[in-house]
């Protein structure tokens, strides 16, 4: 038989309910690996990983027949459910096993996999009804032959990241089942900190690489694994993410009985928060990008039926996205973004040039450092320049509609005096309005080198280690104020026209997760503020303020005069920017 997916055991103690929720009458061995049952214990694999999502075979494979293969040792009452998005559930079927042996696996047939109005989400429940007993794994089978075999391309692009990229490969290679697969390891290193002999098995590659950014890894990555010309898919990884391998097996999976070819995007979950999934793919729409189905804490099993609805996908970070080399061939490699958005532009392609598809699969997922730890101050400006150079390509907003979404962030910028962000956007819009001539004729390295310089250009924020109104943060309620009073402070750029004007006698901060729009900024000469995990004092500085506007404004009118002309320009030379060509050259490989 074919195993389809695995029923796996918790990576860590944080992670169990993920994977498994087990009863005070039975105990995971960690060390064996197994479940042991003392009396009449229960485990369910009503979990994220766990699950058979049943639904999205129906409608993306031609998988119609599945059957459980079960470990055990003892007798058991073994039930299996079905739930909908609607979080009705059905028992499908209940059967009871006597003096079962760990060395003869129990077979449990599915019904036939139902159309997909009547699909859901499958998982199964074991209760041990011996005095003891063991679990010791299984998986989810088919006899259903293969619509195609896959060799995969696993391309992982890194800068001095070492423990994180050799965790992941031996994770990858000391999958037992896995390693029946066809597939190749391609590490970028950028930083060129790695030695080939740090990786002794034949199917990891290490490649040297110029520092172009994440952009620049992947593209050479996947330069390299199409010319080795064996891979039929490729994958692309994050070099910092913690992976269950699994999440790789199922990639194998989902491609070799696909109905057609579509994209697979990894869902993100935060690793300090490792219950919470920041992102199941993503949107993308006037400068910015939504995560979707962010924020769901899915150590609940109620929670994991909202997974059974689908969205619109328009792209999957680069953090582990999976497609196949066709998409390459006809489509071209990422855009020369160095970093951010490169994912973003990607996806958009699949979806609005090749009007393909890409899934965000449920239980196809790794951990990811959380991106509150991550928010440097030069990323500001390849965010706002790549996502606005994209948006232009695809023609997904209007000049108003970009100017106001840039409007509203250097806005709050000011009224926080973040001058050194500022500084960001106003420099991303500056390039873009260069064109794509800038990015041809510069060295990405020499102009990361500048963005960092400008970075630092004003005086930085204090970072402080408490809050001296700590309390006042977190246990009492700030003020709001009407839609008036917000206009008048956005208006005034808190202060920096006119410095005592509206002054309100609190003290002022903003406190994490907030809006700026839900609580006044008047012309404070100080801001305490929440910027990912730390907090900041910033000071206002009149005449920088005023000046960085004044700029700004310069620049937006400019942008309006020429944003069809440089639009064009953009989407001319599209085509070339993502083409073998340009890469081997902009590299500077044969």
């Amino acid at each position: 038989m074919y195993i389809i997916q695995r029923i796996r055991f918790p990576l860590t103690i944080d992670d169990t309910e993920l994977y498994l929720r087990v009863d005070s009458s039975a105990h995971y061995d960690t060390q064996k690996e197994i479940i042991r049952f003392n009396g009449s214990g229960t485990i369910s694999l009503n979990t994220y990983f766990n699950s058979f999502y049943e639904k999205y075979y129906i409608k993306n494979t031609t998988l119609r027949s599945a059957s459980y293969l079960l470990d055990l040792a003892g007798n058991f009452s073994i039930s299996i459910y079905r739930e909908y998005s609607n979080h009705m559930h059905d028992l499908i079927l209940t059967r009871e096993f006597s003096n079962c042996s760990r060395t003869n696996r129990i077979k449990i047939d599915l019904p036939e996999l139902c159309n997909e109005e009547h699909s859901g989400r499958i998982y199964l429940e074991i209760q041990c009804t011996s005095p003891t007993g063991i679990f010791g794994g299984g998986c989810i089978a088919t006899d259903q032959k293969k619509n195609r075999e896959i060799s995969l391309a696993i391309i992982t692009c890194t800068f001095k990241r070492e423990k994180y990229v050799t965790k992941t490969v031996e994770t990858i290679l000391a999958d037992s089942l896995l390693s029946e697969k066809m597939f190749r390891i391609f590490i970028v290193d950028n930083a060129k900190t790695l030695k080939q002999s740090d990786f002794q098995d034949s199917k990891v590659r290490l490649i040297p690489n110029r520092n172009f950014g994440g952009s620049g890894g992947f593209a050479r990555g996947l330069i390299e694994a199409i010319s080795e010309g064996d891979a039929t898919h490729l994958l692309i990884m994050d070099d910092d993410i913690e992976l269950d391998s699994e999440s790789v097996y199922r990639i194998f999976t989902w491609h070799e009985y696909a109905k057609k070819e579509f994209a697979i995007s990894g869902s993100m979950f935060d690793s300090e928060n490792r219950y919470l999934l920041h992102e199941a793919g993503a949107a993308f729409r006037t400068v910015t990008q939504t995560s979707l189905k962010h924020n769901l804490r899915l150590d609940n099993a109620s929670t994991l039926n909202k997974l059974l609805k689908e969205e619109e996908i328009d792209y999957g970070a680069f953090w582990f996205f999976s497609f196949s080399k066709d998409i390459i061939l006809t489509a071209g490699l990422p855009l020369p973004f160095f970093i951010k958005a490169d994912d973003i532009e990607f996806g958009l392609r699949i979806t609005k040039l090749l009007r393909g598809q890409i899934l965000a699969v449920p239980g196809i997922a790794v951990w990811h450092e959380s991106f509150k730890t991550k928010n440097t101050v030069w990323d500001s400006y390849y965010y706002f320049r790549n996502t606005v150079i994209t948006s232009s390509l695809y023609s997904i907003s209007s000049f108003w509609k970009t100017a106001q979404v840039l409007t509203m962030y250097i806005v709050f910028q000011l009224c926080i005096y973040n001058y050194n962000r500022v500084e960001m956007v106003i420099r991303a819009v500056e390039d873009f309005l260069q064109g794509p001539a800038f990015i041809k004729n510069n060295d990405p390295e020499n102009i990361h080198t500048e963005i960092i310089a400008l970075s630092n250009k004003h005086k930085k924020p204090t970072s402080i280690s408490f809050p001296p109104y700590h309390e006042e943060i977190f246990h009492k309620k700030f003020p709001k104020f009407g839609l008036i009073d917000k206009i008048l402070t956005a208006s005034n750029l808190n202060g920096h026209l006119f410095q005592g004007f509206l002054k309100r006698n609190y003290r002022l901060s903003i406190p994490p997760e907030s809006s700026w729009y839900d609580y006044i900024l008047f012309g404070r000469d100080e801001v305490i503020f929440c910027n990912g995990m730390r907090y900041y004092r910033n000071t206002i500085d009149k005449a920088a303020g005023i000046l960085l506007f004044k700029r700004y404004l310069s620049v937006l009118v400019k942008t309006g005069l020429r944003f069809r002309s440089v639009r064009a320009k953009w989407k001319a030379a599209h085509e070339n920017l993502a083409s073998f060509d340009f890469w081997k050259k902009h590299l500077q490989i044969g």
